[in-house]
């Protein structure tokens, strides 16, 4: 099952295709997950780390430094 719905998935793949390293693309799909649920749920933090090739931990410390992207709702 996929976080984003179909519109943001395709808008993820967009974003991840600007950067040479996926990683680097977690805060704007932060920015995308919030902007469609309202907040970083562990189910987004999920989503973006397969699409990053990183884990939920990487992303939760990138979203967790950042005082705007918010962890509950």
């Amino acid at each position: 099952m996929s976080f984003f719905d179909e519109a943001n998935l395709a808008k993820s793949k967009e974003i991840l295709a600007r950067y040479p390293r996926p990683k680097s693309a977690i805060l704007p799909l932060a920015h995308l997950a919030q902007d469609q649920h309202g907040w970083l749920s562990p189910e987004a933090m999920e989503q973006i780390a397969e699409l990053t090739g990183t884990t939920a931990a990487d992303v939760l410390g990138t979203c967790s430094f950042y005082t705007m992207l918010k962890r509950r709702p």
